[in-house]
């Protein structure tokens, strides 16, 4: 009687693409063979070379691939103690952005409401934050709402 084979070793995964900044551009590393890179990288040496707004369009890609991948170019999430509390009900239009893939702009919000927003989705996201306020009153007025909600 023939033995079967022995059955064949599975392959070891990939390795993960590696998104870092390099010079204030975005530098890929272990971008995969069979993907085709998105529209404005370069290569260089051994990687990929492109703007740095591209990283959100990078990693999208990788995710639509199913691409293991490292993203060092964001800052890691913030600690759960540093995360506020999410306001309840959730302000208006935050589900939409949420549903959107944290995309879009919510304009014409009252104040309360716009820093309920911004405050939900820190809370989401556990993302660090830049707001840009339109001048200096309005950048003091952030800062005295946050510090009325225990934000220094």
């Amino acid at each position: 009687m023939a033995s079967s084979p022995p059955p064949l070793p599975a392959a070891a995964p990939p390795p993960p693409t590696v998104l870092r900044l390099r010079g204030g551009e975005l530098h890929v590393i272990g971008w995969p063979e069979a993907l085709r890179p998105p529209f404005g990288l370069r290569r260089e040496g051994g990687g990929l070379l492109g703007r740095a707004c591209l990283a959100g369009t990078v990693l999208r890609a990788l995710a639509a691939a199913g691409c293991p991948h490292e993203n060092r170019v964001h800052p890691p999430p913030l600690a759960a103690e540093d995360v506020p509390p999410p306001p309840r009900p959730a302000p208006a239009g935050f589900d939409a952005w949420v549903a959107n893939g944290h995309h879009g702009l919510l304009a014409g919000l009252a104040d309360g409401v716009r820093l309920d927003c911004v405050l939900a989705a820190v809370g989401h996201t556990r993302a660090r934050l830049l707001a840009v306020a339109r001048d200096s009153a309005a950048a003091q007025q952030w800062r005295a709402a946050l510090a009325a909600r225990g934000f220094a």
